[in-house]
């Protein structure tokens, strides 16, 4: 016990320094913070006190986190090796009564709760294992509390992150931006990357994980991060399939990072130069939530040799096509959303199977959607692609 409370502030340090964002997404988020919060939930019944540990600089903010990196639809901002899911926490519900935050356990989250509970009338001894110590820590909602609608993590978290959102409905305007280096912990080649969503569903998607057990046999160096490792030639967790540029088709450098220099309630600006040097001299890329629940994405690169391609590119699972204007729409049910670019040229839609290995974890409803242009003598080029919800 006591070396556990000596020892527990450096992976809380790492894990929610400085505003509670947590390095390796949602997913990681859970698992790690639910056996934090059972510690914590140990020392205060038998002793009284928590050593200090729940004063760790960024714990009492972490809820935060995984509000915001919820979604409308109440899919998580899967960044790194996340899966596309998520379910009741434990954790939500202690933090929110350690830190009397009642606001982390409504709206979403009281609802995964309930859809748990109606998806499984008869319990068992499979599912979430921790879920029923829940019943120490519920309490009826508190007072109503204004939260604010944007999250920014700082640039100082070991993955920086923000997230960007209209309103407090479930038709809200919601995206998600992804700082940070390609080689940090369970990384991806995804700097700059986003997800969007608007009017109940997600046009913007990210993959996730991949089956670490099946991809461990056929890829040996999984693990390892170096620029040439196998690692970043895999379908989802290399460059291919991310909402990333490229410039001559060529990785992110791995020990390069994502940098945010702006964050306020309606837009971020990223710095994504090292994450291209030498390719370029300066690539930056704003994001801006729009009225009408629209988005802009604004992508600006100087230094370029001429003649050098750049390509923008997004995987979605909505049905995309090609309009005669040089637009693009995307499909879901009765809903669609606009694509407009600021380039002429058409648009390149390949369905993730072919992208990806024999033995890759299938991809049956995402495509890439891309287009390219050249750069010209002035070695500069602006990108701007507004989605419109029809």
């Amino acid at each position: 016990m006591k070396r556990a409370v000596e020892n527990l502030p450096r992976s809380m340090k790492a894990s929610y320094f400085p505003n509670g964002t947590y390095p390796e997404g949602p997913m990681y988020w859970g698992y790690g913070t639910e056996f934090t919060a059972v510690l914590l939930g140990l020392l205060d019944a038998g002793f009284g006190e928590d050593f200090g540990l729940s004063a760790q600089s960024g714990f009492s903010q972490t809820g935060d986190f995984i509000r915001a990196t919820t979604g409308p639809t109440g899919k998580p901002f899967n960044y790194a090796d996340c899966s596309l899911g998520r379910g009741p926490s434990f954790a939500v519900v202690y933090l929110a009564e350690k830190f009397n935050r009642p606001d982390w356990f409504d709206g979403v989250e009281r609802n995964l709760f309930q859809n748990y509970a109606k998806a499984r009338p008869e319990g068992g001894r499979t599912g979430n294992r921790l879920l029923p110590l829940s019943l120490l820590y519920l309490r009826e909602s508190g007072e109503a509390r204004s939260v604010p609608l944007s999250y920014y993590s700082g640039d100082k978290a070991l993955v920086p992150i923000a997230v960007l959102r209209s309103d407090q409905t479930a038709n809200a305007a919601w995206v998600g931006l992804k700082g940070g280096a390609p080689s940090g912990p369970h990384g991806h080649m995804d700097g700059g990357s986003f997800v969007f969503e608007t009017g109940g569903y997600r046009w913007a998607v990210d993959l996730g994980m991949e089956n670490y057990t099946k991809i461990e046999a056929a890829i040996p160096d999984l693990w390892d991060s170096r620029q040439e490792s196998g690692r970043w030639k895999l379908f989802r967790l290399g460059p291919e399939s991310h909402n990333i540029l490229r410039i001559d088709g060529a990785p992110q450098n791995v020990k390069g990072k994502a940098r945010f220099t702006e964050c306020t309630d309606v837009s971020a600006k990223m710095d994504l130069t090292a994450l291209y040097t030498p390719a370029a001299r300066r690539v930056t890329r704003r994001v801006t939530l729009l009225p009408g629940r629209a988005l802009e994405i604004r992508d600006r690169l100087t230094g370029l040799a001429p003649g050098v391609s750049v390509s923008w590119q997004m995987c979605t699972e909505s049905g995309p096509e090609a309009l005669p204007d040089g637009s693009l729409r995307l499909r879901h049910g009765k809903k669609s959303l606009i694509l407009k670019k600021n380039h002429p040229g058409a648009w390149k839609i390949v369905p993730a199977e072919e992208l990806r290995k024999p033995f890759e974890s299938p991809n049956p409803r995402a495509k890439m959607v891309s287009f390219e242009t050249e750069s010209p003598e002035s070695g500069t080029i602006e990108l701007v692609v507004h989605f419109l919800p029809e």
